[in-house]
């Protein structure tokens, strides 16, 4: 999701005007059809007219998967010889994939091939390490060189890389805060989770912290202290907080009468805890964090719609 909000400059210009301003090189007919499909919130309500903006109303934008070539560049947050650490977009897929054009390990091949650090025979070629799923915005590392990214796996088996995240919920926790421990389970018709010890179930951990919300909806910080597929919005829907537009684990029904077809979910830090792992231990007590407006969220608490 991209969001905007309008400021008085652009105050009395048309919805359409203001979703070209977020994207950048997209043509009027792309940004009318966008609006007419129901890709575009404003004030938190889906707005399938292109009507007029006033300032201070907000905009929120969703792109479907044929048009991410519209999503803007993920920003690099930190980098040294071995890792970078990316910011993405909501929307762009982390690995390398023939049929998607604009994906994170791209735009880290690029860059690496622009500073010539690339050497295929020293197998010096870029390594997503956090795998994040395509709607998850915020933080990818990507290992620069094969021995870097074994130290990643390593690191996070072993509990030396924390990850964390902000989510947006519906419901709100019974405490302030806790760590569930469940398993996932694999089975023929996908993932799911159960509360009881199984043979064929892998252990999943997350500790959550309540930031704010209501009574409807809740922020969460979230640790996972394992890495299990889809684990943030699997364990949060077991325990009935469901993330707001998540439609593979959490309430279908309620994300189509928010508008909100992408999870509210952010990748948004890594703590490295590396003392005494060699090479690496330069990153130890670095904590590397996505700017605060960086993350943006649906708004569930809109207001009053304009008359």
């Amino acid at each position: 999701m991209l969001k905007t909000t309008v400021d008085m400059r652009r105050s009395g210009e048309s919805l359409s005007s203001c979703v070209m301003d977020i994207l950048g090189d997209i043509t009027l007919k792309e940004v009318r059809w966008l609006i007419k499909k129901g890709y575009v919130r404003l004030g938190g309500y889906t707005e399938k007219k292109d009507v007029g903006v006033a300032a201070g109303d907000v905009v929120d934008v969703y792109l479907p998967e044929d048009m991410d070539m519209y999503l803007p560049k993920p920003k690099i947050i930190y980098e040294d010889n071995n890792f970078i650490l990316y910011s993405k977009p909501q929307g762009m897929t982390c690995e390398e994939d023939i049929r998607e054009r604009n994906t994170v390990f791209q735009y880290a091949e690029a860059h690496m091939r622009e500073k010539g650090e690339i050497d295929f025979e020293l197998l010096i070629t870029p390594n997503i390490c956090f795998r994040e799923d395509v709607f998850t915005g915020g933080m990818v590392l990507v290992a620069k060189h094969l021995s870097a990214f074994e130290f990643v796996m390593e690191a996070m088996r072993t509990r030396h890389i924390k990850r964390f995240y902000r989510v947006l919920t519906m419901g709100r926790p019974e405490k302030e805060s806790g760590e569930l421990y469940h398993y996932m389970i694999q089975e023929k018709k996908g993932l799911r989770v159960s509360a009881a010890p199984r043979r064929d179930g892998e252990p999943m951990i997350t500790r959550y912290t309540y930031v704010d919300g209501n009574r409807d909806f809740s922020m969460l910080d979230v640790e996972i202290l394992t890495a299990r597929p889809f684990q943030v919005p699997a364990h949060l829907a077991a325990v009935g907080l469901p993330v707001v537009g998540d439609n593979m684990f959490g309430d279908v029904r309620k994300n189509r009468q928010l508008g909100v077809n992408q999870q509210a979910m952010w990748a948004s830090g890594v703590h490295f805890d590396t003392a005494h792992m060699g090479f690496y231990e330069y990153l130890d007590g670095r904590d590397f964090l996505i700017p605060e407006e960086d993350m943006v969220f649906p708004e569930v608490f809109p207001p009053r719609r304009r008359s």
